[in-house]
């Protein structure tokens, strides 16, 4: 039997979180065959320079993950995901934002997406 790869999709939640624990949240990502990143979930707190989506791939990429990707948008996350995903992958979503009803209703939009 072959094991599928693990292509995680990560909502990080809070921009002061993100900021306290940005090396963790980098070096995490590293057992993961693909990476996807959205937009930080904010939860009411304000941006804070140099924290972000963008900041957060650079860093797992410096980390050495070997496929990040900042994702545009979770409304375009089917889309990414029908175009890289395999039979026997495993899509885990991560967060505490909105990213919940996204990986509820992935398999229907996949359906969708896919021919």
């Amino acid at each position: 039997m072959t094991r599928g790869r693990i292509i995680a999709v990560v909502q990080p939640h809070r921009y002061s979180r993100l900021r306290d624990l940005m090396d963790q949240f980098c070096s995490c990502l590293n057992e993961a065959d693909i990476a996807f990143v959205s937009d930080v979930y904010a939860a009411g707190e304000a941006p804070i320079d140099g924290v972000s989506r963008d900041a957060f791939v650079a860093g797992a990429a410096a980390q050495g993950h070997r496929d990040v990707r900042a994702l545009s948008s979770l409304a375009d996350l089917p889309k990414e995901i029908a175009a890289i995903a395999e039979k026997g992958d495993y899509v885990v979503c991560l967060g505490a934002g909105d990213i919940t009803k996204h990986a509820n209703g992935l398999a229907d939009a996949l359906a969708k997406v896919r021919p």
